[in-house]
């Protein structure tokens, strides 16, 4: 039999963070939205990590953050009126779906990545009558015995192989990049070039003194452990932010500058100061 699936694997965290964490920042979550969406959710909303987390921009950034705390942007995503009195699987489909789906894995992994590349992709299950249809199947037929696609392994088990057949779901993902000096010349180029001292300072986001000490005990910490790899997630999107300000918010005029010389299309052409106007008026740019 097939193990236990992703959203099998939410419905017993979720039921063990309500259980086990009787502290207030899980009850403001199930006070907020009536449900814990995942286990992480459970620290990561709690006063000790905000506080963390704000640290790490710079001071002239945070009285935006304080101000706005995740849980509240959460709850203004998530409808309490499609959660009330819902099962827990049919809770996280709706968290996932409001989300990860649409908002991160259908754009910026997906639709994003591969047009960026000249990709057409194709993402399965997408046509909304098919979607209509299968979300009115009860849980017990979409999670049997704990087998997620319970009705899609049957629906196909004669066109698969009997290995597709019993196989966990498993999530697609990349290896994580550990972002330490000394092993790739290229990944060293990109940190000296982002986050140093003068990057951190030029872009305004980041505290550098915080980065520096993350940096620091990237390379102190040699074992595989749940702080190592937590301090490299974050490394990862301060890093991802700065390249995302250098490209398109410093450089973005220059580099907009770079792509009409490179197309030379006469139609799509557009002044730095119609881009500029374009961005301030909030308005889409029509080419």
């Amino acid at each position: 039999q097939p193990d236990r699936g992703a959203i099998s694997d939410q419905m017993g965290n979720s039921l063990k963070a309500k259980k086990v964490h009787r502290k207030t920042h899980v009850q403001k979550i199930l006070s907020a939205i009536g449900f814990v969406p995942l286990h992480e959710h459970a620290e990561l909303f709690s006063t000790l990590h905000q506080r963390v987390i704000n640290n790490v921009f710079h001071v002239n950034r945070r009285s935006r953050l304080i101000g706005s705390h995740p849980l509240s942007r959460l709850t203004r995503r998530l409808r309490s009126g499609q959660t009330e009195n819902r099962s827990i699987p049919r809770k996280i489909q709706y968290f996932w779906i409001k989300s990860m789906l649409a908002t991160y894995n259908l754009t910026v992994i997906g639709d994003r990545q591969e047009m960026a590349h000249s990709i057409e992709g194709r993402p399965p299950f997408l046509d909304h009558r098919l979607f209509e249809r299968m979300r009115w199947i009860p849980d017990d037929q979409k999670i049997h015995s704990g087998i997620e696609k319970a009705v899609l392994r049957e629906a196909y088990k004669d066109e698969v192989t009997d290995e597709v057949y019993r196989n966990r779901k498993w999530p697609f993902s990349a290896p994580p990049l550990w972002l330490k000096k000394g092993v790739y010349p290229k990944l060293d180029d990109v940190l000296d070039r982002y986050l140093s001292k003068e990057a951190i300072e030029r872009s305004g986001i980041f505290n550098y003194a915080i980065i520096r000490c993350l940096r620091f005990f990237s390379r102190v910490l040699f074992v595989d452990c749940k702080l190592r790899r937590r301090l490299n997630e974050l490394s990862t999107l301060i890093l991802t932010v700065q390249i995302l300000d250098q490209l398109f918010v410093r450089k973005f005029e220059q580099n907009m500058d770079k792509r009409r010389a490179r197309t030379m299309v006469p139609s799509c052409e557009m002044t730095a100061v119609d881009f500029s106007y374009a961005r301030k008026a909030k308005e889409p740019i029509a080419v």
